[in-house]
Formats: C-alpha cells, structure tokens, sequence
C-alpha cells in the first residue's frame, strides 16, 4: 500500500504545483479508463495520448487500469471539481462507462477465481467511493446513470454476505454521503418510490 500513497502524494503535487497537469492526468485518466472498459473504441480525450497506448500501463489488466484511475480521481476530488473545463470529459467518461463499472455482483459468479473476484470488489468499492467524493456534479445530464448508480448502492446494501459484504459497506457510506449532500437530495425524490419499495 505503500506505492500507492507515495502515488497519490505525488499527484498531489503535481496537481498543486506543475500547470497543466490536472488537465493531463484528468485526460489520460479518462481515457484509460474508456480504452479499458471499451476497447479501442474508447473515446481519448487528448491526442498526445494516442502515442502513449503500447506503454505497458495501457496493456495492463483493464480492471487494474479503472481502479488505477479511479484512484487517480479519488485523489484529485479536492481540485477536479473547480475545473470546468474537465468535468464535461469527466462525467462523460464516467457515464459511458457506469455499466462496465455495475456489470457484475463479485460474489459467487460462476467460473471466477479468487483474483478476478477480488479485482471486481475492489473495482466495485472505488466506484462507490467516487460516487461519494463526485456525487453532487456527476449525472446531473444523465439521469439514466444517476438511476443506475442510486439503484446499485441501495441494492449493495442488502449484500451482505461473504466477500459482497465490503462493497456493501463501502456503499453504505457512500449512500450517507448522497442523501445529507443538499444539491444531491432534492434529486434522489423521482427514486423515492424505488427506494422505499
């Protein structure tokens, strides 16, 4: 775990300190994430990261790569949101991929090791808590994935056996986070008939 703080530290950094940056992690970060979630097909959002795709970062496993950004995302939470000019790919990205990122329950799915178990948990949990750090600027144009996200967190919830119970956890907060949030709570009224049935 180590790695991984000293990762996020230096993005700090670069962040605060090297302009330009949070333009480019947020561009490279958003096209990861779409090249490992749709193939090739993948919006990029900056050309310079057209030379970048046979780095061995980008041909690592599509699920490492999403969890690596959303990590990346994660830490940027405190300054991506005043940036304007990125939210728009942002959001984008995350909508056009709000399905890989809900496409399975980890537990119990037939024919998964322990490893690619684990990676879906894991994926799962970064998403819930992104969800928590972004909730009050995402789908605000889409409320299909808005539905779709509020739907996976409540239903997490009742998850609570074996490995299932982390994500449930880590939705639980999230969910905490959503409903005292008051640009988020006036939008969760059109699913209150869905969450209370």
């Amino acid at each position: 775990m180590v790695p991984k703080t000293q990762a996020c530290k230096l993005i700090e950094a670069l962040c605060d300190s090297i302009d330009g940056s949070v333009s480019f992690i947020t561009n490279l970060s958003c096209s990861a994430i779409n090249l490992a979630l749709q193939g090739p097909n993948g919006e990029i959002f900056d050309p310079s990261i057209m030379e970048m795709q046979s780095e061995p970062f980008f041909q690592s496993d599509p699920v490492l790569i999403a969890d690596t950004c959303l990590i990346v995302f994660t830490v940027m939470s405190y300054i991506l949101p005043q940036r304007k000019d990125l939210i728009g790919n942002f959001e984008r990205m995350i909508s056009n991929n709000v399905g890989a990122f809900l496409e399975k329950r980890p537990h119990n799915q037939p024919g998964m090791d322990d490893y690619t178990n684990a990676k879906a948990v894991v994926l799962l949990n970064r998403f819930s808590l992104l969800l928590g750090y972004f909730a009050d600027i995402l789908f605000t144009q889409n409320p299909g994935a808005f539905q779709k996200t509020m739907e996976f967190l409540i239903e997490s919830i009742g998850h609570t056996e074996g490995i299932d119970e982390v994500v449930a956890r880590g939705c639980v907060d999230t969910i905490a986070i959503v409903v005292t949030d008051h640009d988020v709570a006036p939008r969760l009224k059109l699913y209150l008939e869905y969450i209370v049935a």
